[in-house]
């Protein structure tokens, strides 16, 4: 236990340090010289400007849609009824001097101090509004650096009015510089909450298939780009608005666990929207808050109003409670084949593994070891008996699991099975034996479906007596079980509503 509490107070002091080197930090530019390069037109920055930078957006995203029994799931969804936007009149714009340079040493004047933000975006704005243009700056940016460099920010049209805007990355947040009326002026900024290692233009293309590119952002959360987070933009006339649903754990499509991710943009079902892809294939970072994890793979659908989890695929289950986890999981995606076969292999697979909080700290310490090439020294002398299984274990997730065959065999209309699975629950979980909170589970789903036919009103039943009479969540999953492992609550157990 002092082990323990030593490595949290370790991780949080790494995480303060972490933050204390980053505040203040600018726009991640590449190093500047020393020489500075001077503008054949000096561009004078006001010293009393009415610009102010616009407060980073408050609006919460569409929350995921209800679970139901046939819910709006994004493979539901008709991209036939898409409605292509009319592109808006052109923006009137001021009037360019092509003799005008943008001064990137004047742009990025203090540089690493709370004025650095004013004074970029006062200083973007007096250039384009003097008759500066948006083309000029990457030029510039490679004069500045004496080379040629990838740009870091982007010109492009996205607000529908066939006029670039300037979407440049500063700091946590992006900038977007548009002309409204004559005059350049920030229409938004947009930022990820939890972003404190700087931010990036991932890529800017028309993600909904509505013929508005929507910028694509990436956010680093910690160091190390350890913890990023993927957002998409879409400018609904006034403000960029979150296309991106965040529900987590594993309902979110902004990002995974504390590890790297690869991001794919690409239309798999060729129904003109693009899904977004997101993978894990890295050893997280040895968090023991998140601990068990395994790689994952999540896929983001347009569901008509935002991107949602389509399919989360993990990579093989190690314990027992992660396979029953990936049947309810592919049971809420629809594939009950699938599901089928995760519930099968929790009752039968002999190689999965139990799982008790002393199981989870052991195999965390021996993660760890592995994480930093260290030898492996037990964190504590550990009680053999510690380390033993709960015989209570097995019989409680074999219960659910044949419950959860019994829900999938009625959804599929094959009353003979699912009666023979409900059987085989009363006989081998009888009362007061580890299993038969399940069996009762399915006696009251059971009995309310042979009295109203209807799944709705019997998942009803299971989470009133799941109300009253609490889940065994300590087999099936908490915040115990790690990051990634589903929170069990009474309408996860039947969320057919």
């Amino acid at each position: 236990m002092i082990l323990k509490l030593g490595y949290k107070f370790f991780v949080l002091v790494l995480v303060v340090l972490i933050i204390i080197n980053t505040a203040g930090c600018s726009a991640p530019t590449p190093e500047a010289p020393s020489a500075t390069i001077a503008a054949t037109k000096a561009i004078t920055i006001p010293t009393k400007t009415s610009t102010t930078r616009i407060s980073l957006p408050t609006n919460t995203p569409t929350s995921l849609p209800t679970e139901t029994l046939t819910p709006l799931r994004p493979q539901d969804f008709d991209a036939s009824n898409i409605k292509t936007l009319t592109p808006a009149s052109p923006a009137l714009c001021p009037i360019t001097d092509s003799s005008l340079e943008f001064d990137v040493a004047s742009a990025q004047k203090g540089s690493g101090t709370s004025e650095s933000i004013k004074q970029f975006t006062e200083y973007v704005l007096s250039y384009l509004n003097a008759g500066g243009t948006t083309k000029s700056i990457l030029p510039a940016y490679e004069k500045f650096y004496g080379r040629q460099i990838k740009p870091f920010f982007q010109v492009r049209e996205v607000t529908g009015d066939t006029v670039p805007e300037l979407v440049f990355p500063f700091g946590v947040w992006l900038d977007i510089f548009g002309c409204e009326n004559g005059k350049y002026k920030l229409l938004s900024t947009v930022a990820d909450n939890g972003a404190f290692g700087g931010s990036r233009i991932f890529d800017i293309t028309d993600t909904n298939g509505n013929g508005l590119d929507e910028i694509v952002a990436w956010f680093d959360g910690c160091m190390g780009n350890r913890c990023p987070a993927i957002n998409v933009y879409e400018w609904n006339g006034n403000e960029f608005q979150e296309l991106m649903v965040d529900v987590p754990p594993d309902n979110s499509c902004k990002n995974l666990s504390l590890a790297p991710f690869e991001v794919k943009i690409r239309d798999i079902d060729n129904n003109g929207t693009n899904e977004i892809i997101l993978s894990n294939n890295y050893d997280p970072w040895p968090d023991d808050l998140e601990f068990p994890y395994r790689k994952e793979t999540r896929i983001c659908m347009w569901n008509g109003q935002n991107f949602v989890v389509y399919k989360t695929n993990f990579e093989t289950p190690y314990y027992r409670f992660q396979a029953v986890q990936d049947g309810d999981r592919a049971t809420l995606a629809g594939d009950y084949d699938k599901a089928l076969v995760f519930y099968q292999r929790t009752i039968n697979d002999k190689k999965l593994q139990w799982f008790t909080e002393n199981r989870k700290w052991y195999d965390f310490w021996v993660y760890q070891s592995k994480y930093f090439s260290t030898s492996f020294n037990e964190p504590a002398p550990l009680d053999p008996k510690s380390l033993a299984e709960d015989p209570s274990e097995y019989p409680n997730i074999a219960a659910y699991a044949y419950y959860r065959m019994m829900l999938l065999y009625i959804l599929q209309n094959d009353t003979a099975k699912a009666e023979s699975t409900f059987s085989l629950l009363q006989s081998q979980f009888p009362k007061a034996s580890p299993g038969n909170y399940f069996m009762q589970v399915a006696s009251v789903f059971w009995q309310e479906y042979q009295h109203s036919i209807k799944i709705q009103d019997s998942c009803r039943k299971v989470i009133e007596y799941a109300q009253e009479h609490p889940i065994p969540i300590e087999y099936l999953g908490d915040w115990n079980h790690g990051a990634q492992s589903i929170d069990y609550k009474p309408e996860s157990i039947c969320p057919f509503r």
